[in-house]
């Protein structure tokens, strides 16, 4: 009998062994996805998104700022979560906007926490916002009031997920994965702007004729840093034709107005005209709140803009009286 040598002989073994060796018990050098949604979190109170009404019906999402709270829920089996991004109306696609990211270098297993997304335009959420306003516009047939707000209602829109996996944070033997979800949004048909009729010519004053109406909101602190009391400063601004008053309407978001006139008006030095009016706020506690403006008899209004203070208390401040603040 022929004799083979013992190391050949080991050789031949091991390389046997490993040839029948089960594919799953042979390590990938790749990690891999287990589990990867987004949905909108437990018990956190759904953004609001308002619908603007012409008159007859209600056209389009308002163009105001939000930030979405997102549930994300990512889980691989091997390696860890180094990165995920989210993406308004879906899976990232050339028309998607990237609306957060994070890096996560900690060797995490299973990331399932609830998120704040960056600033977004409302009317910029991608899926779902055509059917919110066609949700808004079927309440005319079921007989709905079009001068009027119509209670919310709950909406679905699309949003979007893409995370990356790493074998370990040293090399990268890496893995990326979609997935798409959906958010939930409330959604308010507003009422249009309100029309106020004028007395009969013969005892009104014609107005000077407004060209655009603009609301600027600025917060400041009345001490050093950024605890309360702090104060707010709303300015209304109206560009006009010639030397006159502006009546209008200032409106918080909360159903809350109040008629006013301009404060003053004055030429710029281009020969423009600009009437404005000023009003102060002093707060002791958090608030959050919008304001926009809406021109009486004309049909000129700014956009919704907010008020925000953060005080790290959830009450309401006050209106405070006082001297207009300088220019």
């Amino acid at each position: 009998m022929l004799s083979v040598p013992f190391a050949r002989t080991s050789a031949l073994v091991l390389l046997a062994a490993a040839m029948m060796a089960p594919a799953a018990a042979r390590a990938t050098p790749y990690a891999k996805f287990d589990h990867l949604s987004v949905s909108s979190p437990q018990g956190v109170q759904p953004v609001t998104l308002h619908v603007a009404n012409d008159g007859s019906r209600w056209t389009h999402v308002v163009a105001e700022k939000v930030r979405l709270p997102v549930q994300v829920d990512i889980k691989v089996k091997t390696g860890s979560v180094t990165y995920f991004a989210l993406f308004n109306g879906g899976s990232p696609a050339p028309e998607s906007e990237r609306i957060f990211e994070s890096f996560a270098f900690d060797n995490t297993k299973h990331f399932d926490k609830s998120v704040l997304t960056d600033e977004i335009r409302a009317d910029r959420l991608g899926n779902g916002i055509n059917s919110i306003v066609s949700a808004c516009n079927a309440r005319l047939a079921q007989g709905a009031d079009i001068m009027k707000a119509q209670p919310p209602f709950t909406q679905l829109v699309s949003i979007g997920i893409k995370a990356r996996a790493d074998k370990n944070v040293f090399n990268a033997k890496s893995r990326w994965k979609d997935a798409n979800g959906v958010l939930l949004v409330t959604v308010v048909c507003d009422a249009p702007p309100t029309h106020i009729e004028v007395g009969p010519p013969e005892h009104t004053k014609t107005p000077p004729r407004v060209k655009d109406a603009d609301l600027a909101i600025v917060t400041l602190d009345k001490i050093p840093g950024k605890h309360c009391p702090r104060v707010a400063l709303l300015v209304a601004r109206f560009e006009i034709d010639r030397n006159g008053e502006v009546e209008f309407i200032l409106r918080r978001n909360d159903g809350e107005a109040d008629r006013l006139v301009t404060e003053e008006t004055h030429q710029l030095p281009d020969g423009r005209w600009r009437a404005e009016y000023t009003r102060k706020y002093e707060f002791n506690h958090s608030v959050e709140r919008k304001y926009m403006i809406e021109v009486v008899g004309q049909a000129k209004a700014s956009a919704w803009m907010p008020m925000q203070i953060r005080c790290g208390d959830t009450a309401v401040g006050g209106l405070t009286g006082g001297a207009k603040p300088p220019q």
